[in-house]
């Protein structure tokens, strides 16, 4: 299967001239406190890339940043594309710990960080997360726990702690960073290609190590316009966004797009459904799509029969990969391949049938193949496997991983997923490994094991997912206390909340006794076993 071909070259840099040359005027950003046209956008993020030129920032350095929805996302994401870096947007939802640990990963060379997020001060936040940030004198860092990152460049804020390097994101506002000429960032755009790097968005893998999976401006431009159609965007389309776009289906399915057809994105820093549905309102939303966390309190929010907003009637637009179907549209995605690789609107009408996981039919430009997960035999229609899968916009690979490690000799990837064909149809059966998919997003058990079992008083500890109506699956651990030591639930959740992201802090857990750890023949852990109980004391809960 080739590439999708477009009119215009496939790059950030080109598809953002593109969109200023057909819809500059028009509003690419909108949120409660501001709004910004194609156009307005462009010179912002022009502003920030002559600043990034003069830093010695240049095609293929690595530049990470911690942004909610909104303005200052896209003109950072522009300005790091349109000079050929790669851009590694971190989620806002990290604590210190995982920051640290991202960007380390990430061989971060500049960090790009707002001086509050969500209303509260975030320059103690990285004092946390690289503790001898307090200790620099100067501006140009030198920090062992995170040692390629050079600078922190932070918005906002009148008063700026040494380590801080003061940016402005806004065309017009001073500081006190060079810029480098116009001819210079024209002669660099010039050379971004289609091949090149973009960006590398950070997930939970299945080890207790994040990773960044890569993908190239061709890739990029190419899927985001083919999913245009898929969500029926038509003129001048007002979309509600309900997704972050530092994972990709924000990226993929809002941000991108919306440069490509012209379509005003609303969004909020906290997507709450009140200030959520006030927004639409004000806007005249046509559409509303995200995670049904999100999606869910929105349309059962007590107020929505007395709303006048056409995306209501319309209804909602859930991108691939959500915990449960809405009345338009769900599936099966993967950061891999930058969003949905099946077509899923026959999803539901399909799961009253044959199998309650039917997903759909692939996609165009995509190809699938099932193989034996022990031997790589392909298997015939009717017979499950796991899940391979291989196109144009697959990852190009995964940051600090050799190739062999990711693909085949072939170019497939394995996506982990068990599944069969019939039909034309692609069933989906579940996971051949233990990620917890869980509101959209991936937790690797190791990950929270690692801390949980590094409190003292815990010996064991086993995370699994279990089947949650609202989530699609929750996580749940069982531990086993230390020899003498007596356990509380609630403190080691709370143990976990200080070390990772809220969604990864487990909803059930079950406190065993050693001899009540179920085991197999060999000796090992039976970990489905452990799910059981898990399911069981979810549902005594």
């Amino acid at each position: 299967m080739g590439t999708i071909e477009l009119e215009y070259s496939p790059t950030v840099p080109d598809l953002l001239s593109r969109a200023v040359r057909l819809f500059g005027d028009r509003e690419y950003v909108v949120t409660d406190k501001e709004r910004a046209t194609f156009a307005e956008v462009d010179v912002a993020a022009r502003h920030l890339a002559l600043k990034l030129v003069a830093a010695g920032v240049g095609k293929g350095t690595r530049i990470g940043a911690c942004f909610s929805y909104g303005r200052e996302w896209i003109v950072a994401w522009l300005a790091v594309n349109r000079i050929g870096a790669i851009y590694l947007p971190f989620s806002t939802a990290y604590k210190p710990a995982e920051l640290r640990q991202a960007v380390r990963h990430g061989d971060v060379h500049i960090l790009l960080v707002p001086s509050t997020l969500l209303g509260k001060d975030r320059l103690d936040f990285h004092e946390e997360a690289f503790p001898r940030l307090r200790s620099q004198s100067t501006r140009q860092l030198s920090l062992t726990v995170a040692p390629y990152l050079r600078a922190v460049w932070v918005t906002g804020g009148a008063s700026m702690p040494a380590w801080a390097t003061p940016v402005a994101m806004s065309a017009g506002a001073t500081d006190e960073l060079a810029s480098a000429s116009a001819e210079l960032l024209a002669q660099i755009e010039s050379e971004v290609r289609p091949s090149d790097a973009a960006i590398s968005i950070y997930t939970s893998g299945t080890t207790a190590e994040p990773k960044g999976v890569i993908h190239t401006h061709g890739a990029l431009v190419r899927k985001a316009h083919s999913l245009v159609s898929v969500m029926e965007w038509g003129e001048e389309e007002r979309v509600f966004c309900g997704m972050p776009f530092f994972w990709v289906g924000g990226l993929v399915m809002a941000v991108v797009p919306a440069l490509d057809h012209g379509v005003t994105l609303l969004c909020l820093d906290r997507p709450e459904a009140e200030r959520s549905l006030d927004l639409m309102e004000k806007e005249q939303a046509t559409q509303l799509t995200g995670w049904p966390g999100v999606t869910g309190p929105i349309m059962r929010h007590p107020s929505i029969s007395q709303r006048s907003i056409p995306a209501l009637a319309r209804g909602v637009f859930a991108p691939a990969g959500s915990a449960r179907t809405t009345n338009r549209q769900g599936g099966l995605g993967m950061t891999e391949t930058l969003g949905p690789h099946t077509s899923t609107h026959l999803l539901e009408t399909l799961s009253q049938g044959e199998h309650a996981s039917c997903v759909g039919v692939p996609i165009e430009s995509i190809e699938h193949k099932i193989v034996d997960p022990e031997t790589g035999i392909e298997q015939p229609e009717g017979s499950s496997g796991t899940l391979l899968v291989r196109s144009y916009c697959l990852t190009i690979g995964l940051h600090k991983r050799e190739r062999e490690e990711v693909f085949t000799l072939d170019g497939w990837y394995d996506t982990g997923d068990r599944c069969y064909f019939k039909d034309g149809l692609l069933f989906f059966e579940g996971r051949l490994n233990e990620m917890i998919k869980t509101s959209g997003n991936n937790v690797a058990p190791p990950e929270v094991e690692s801390v949980l079992v590094s409190a003292p008083d815990v010996a064991e500890a086993y995370v699994l997912g279990v089947p949650d109506s609202a989530r699609g699956e929750a996580v749940a651990a069982a531990v086993v206390p230390a020899a003498g030591a007596t356990l509380e639930p609630d403190r080691l959740r709370e143990r976990v909340r200080k070390e990772l992201s809220n969604y990864k802090v487990p909803r059930t857990i079950l406190v065993l006794s050693k001899d009540d750890v179920p085991t197999l023949a060999t000796g090992k852990v039976d970990r489905l076993a452990v799910k059981a109980l898990l399911v069981a004391h979810a549902v005594e809960r």
